[in-house]
């Protein structure tokens, strides 16, 4: 007797396709330019984007979606339900949410069923996709299980090993700070030699030790129960340990 292999073949390109389509026509008029989309597939995948869109018919955003969408439903090692799941992933970096029923229809006419949560369960899950690439990775699990408070912390981590790392101190917290981006320190973010960018200097010197002082130090030492920030809370705090983690991208070490 032989046996019939009856699972369904997903129509992965006709997925590709449609979700490319949709969201190119949506972010018309620049919002998903080339950097935005390199920026959001970098901030989850570390493999490089292949090229399958057919340049006679598909230009622009629509191409770059495409291909993007395609590497996904190419991968060779990985499930359809992983490939769904990636897919899913992108959309909510690039767009920070979008319309689930016409997902949900996309993906049932190529052949997957997807079981999606409703809107108001998944607002907020995802980190935005313009934040250092640094807190993006150390902090996007903690963010979207909603543990704000170990989000914080772990963000707060991050930058201070990573002042340690490029100021070559074994110093830690406030006391780092200070030192690093200070007077006798060698983090230099400009020239150092005129009255503002001194008062710059000094700006990210104490920006960078009040967040240790202020937010690292209690959820590194409080319980969880009596130290809690809120979601905006934590979307606020690491908004500042971005912009700190770019300004310490373009810091120079002095000699």
């Amino acid at each position: 007797m032989i046996e019939l292999n009856t699972k369904v073949m997903v129509r992965w390109k006709y997925i590709a396709t449609h979700l490319a389509k949709e969201f190119a026509n949506l972010g018309f008029g620049g919002h998903y330019t080339p950097e935005h989309l390199a920026q959001c597939w970098n901030s989850l995948f570390d493999f490089p984007v292949q090229s399958y869109a057919e340049p006679a018919f598909m230009r622009g955003s629509f191409s770059v979606l495409y291909n993007l969408f395609m590497t996904l439903a190419n991968l060779d090692s990985e499930e359809d339900v992983e490939k769904a799941d990636k897919i899913l992933a992108l959309l909510k970096a690039i767009t920070g949410g979008y319309n689930h029923n016409f997902v949900e229809q996309v993906f049932h006419d190529g052949g997957y069923e997807l079981d999606l949560p409703s809107k108001e369960s998944a607002r907020g899950g995802v980190l935005n996709p313009l934040f250092h690439k640094e807190v993006i990775q150390n902090c996007s699990d903690y963010f979207k299980d909603r543990h704000y408070t170990a989000c914080v912390n772990e963000a707060c981590k991050a930058y201070n090993k990573a002042v340690q790392k490029k100021s070559g101190s074994n110093r830690d917290g406030q006391d780092l700070m200070f030192w690093a981006y200070g007077k006798d320190g060698n983090l230099r973010i400009n020239k150092y030699e005129t009255e503002s960018e001194v008062n710059e200097q000094e700006g990210i010197k104490f920006l960078s030790g009040g967040l240790m002082r202020g937010f690292r130090n209690p959820t590194a030492h409080e319980l969880k129960v009596d130290w809690k920030f809120s979601k905006d809370d934590c979307l606020e705090i690491l908004n500042i340990v971005s912009y700190l983690f770019k300004q310490l991208d373009k810091a120079k070490v002095s000699v």
